[in-house]
């Protein structure tokens, strides 16, 4: 019998210091009134998924932000006392939490490896001074550099650092010496973002209104392949388009996110991806026929989050039920960043449907044009694929459930390994 129970769960803290321009994540500043009524609301939401997915086992915890770094080390620990209480917690579990240099001191370290913490994903945006007072980030390249040797000196043997690129007035010299600079302090991840100006943020108002110029495709592409000449060279593997590590050091959680797998998630504004047969009870007894995934939002302002809880155990704030096909081109564009691509024979099993016959339609003229490649039951876009990517995934938007006389005829077209010509 196929388990759709969630083996992830996703942990919300929404505060920070201070609103970065570029950020359009659910962060707040100035709520540090709202800390310990926020715990304990996060809390009561953790138990409540808890029992309401029958304890099942996790093998990935992931605390992100915001800033949870932001809060006292006592409300992670009670967090995590939290998911063991109501999960059943891997002894090998990947348990991650995201942290800034500037409120990451050597105490809350101590405090978050003994509560369960063992992988560190570290903020650095940059060690660029000029970058980082464009992205207004509030620590310098000396913080961020002391930070890293103050974990691992707390005893953490996984850390992740976070950069950006593309920052208006970086040049690709400088990118390349910022990246070595990282290298050079030996962390096992390390994440590469493009800087994006989103809707409703201050850098995307900024450029929409002509204030700020963003580097040109060509800049953004060169810093790009920098980047992963680089880390290759350091030994770093990418493993998605933005991530890079060490052999075994992947993010497990974001891969979990990556290859369609169900996942809980509590905390403001945090989101859920859920199969239909384990769906918690506040998305109702019923569904849409066809329905088999859902994809759930929590209310996103702190106030109103610890109201729900409160009131009601949940925050829930919405949520969208996904037939076959969404459910198919979601895990397309997802997973088709990965090198490792789509495990169309697994997830098969998990959506008990035929996909390498309902995709091949779409499949088989990208893999003529050298987008795709088929490999066994793994579908993997090409370096050309991953340049248009976005473009490759619209393919398989509103793709149909394959007939069964289709889908003997697709299994028989790749039953053998395809080579790229």
């Amino acid at each position: 019998m196929t388990d759709h129970s969630p083996h992830s769960l996703y942990i919300h803290v929404p505060f920070c210091v201070s609103k970065c321009p570029y950020c359009d994540f659910n962060s707040h500043v100035g709520l540090e009134g709202l800390f310990d009524s926020y715990n304990r609301a996060l809390v009561d939401e953790i138990r409540t998924w808890g029992r309401e997915l029958r304890a099942p086992r996790l093998d990935t915890v992931f605390i992100g932000g915001g800033t949870p770094s932001r809060v006292p080390a006592a409300h992670i620990a009670a967090a995590l006392d939290a998911v063991r209480d109501t999960f059943d917690l891997s002894p090998t579990a990947e348990v991650t939490l995201e942290a800034n240099p500037q409120s990451a001191d050597a105490e809350k370290m101590d405090a978050w490896l003994a509560a369960g913490v063992n992988r560190l994903s570290l903020g650095f945006q940059s060690l660029d001074a000029a970058s980082l007072a464009f992205l207004e980030r509030a620590h310098d390249a000396a913080e961020a550099v002391n930070v890293f040797r103050r974990a691992r000196s707390a005893g953490f043997s996984n850390i992740s650092c976070d950069l950006i690129f593309a920052i208006p007035g970086l040049t690709t010299p400088r990118w390349g010496e910022v990246l070595a600079e990282v290298v050079a302090l030996g962390p096992e991840h390390l994440s590469a973002y493009e800087l994006t100006p989103e809707i409703g943020t201050r850098l995307g108002a900024d450029v929409a209104a002509g204030v700020t110029a963003m580097p040109d495709e060509d800049v953004k592409l060169e810093q790009y392949e920098v980047a992963s000449e680089l880390l290759a060279e350091a030994g770093l593997a990418r493993y998605e388009v933005s991530n890079w590590a060490r052999p075994g050091r992947e993010c497990r959680h974001n891969i979990a996110y990556w290859s369609g797998v169900p996942y809980a998630a509590a905390g403001a504004g945090a989101h859920a991806f859920v199969f239909a047969v384990a769906a918690p009870s506040w998305l109702g007894a019923t569904r849409p026929a066809g329905s088999i995934t859902a994809r759930q939002w929590n209310l996103a302002n702190p106030a109103a989050y610890i109201q729900a809880v409160r009131a009601r155990g949940h925050a829930d704030a919405g949520h969208e039920w996904l037939d076959l096909a969404t459910t198919v081109s979601d895990l397309m564009m997802m997973g088709l960043r990965m090198p490792a691509g789509v495990d169309l024979d697994a997830a098969s099993v998990r959506l008990d449907s035929d996909l390498i016959g309902m995709v091949a339609p779409v499949v088989e003229p990208m893999v003529r044009q050298g987008l795709l490649l088929r490999d066994r039951g793994r579908l993997i876009a090409t370096d050309r694929g991953l340049q248009v990517l976005n473009g490759v995934a619209a393919e398989f938007i509103g793709i149909a459930p394959a007939s069964p006389a289709s889908a003997m005829a697709n299994l028989a077209q790749t039953a053998a390994p395809a080579t790229l010509v």
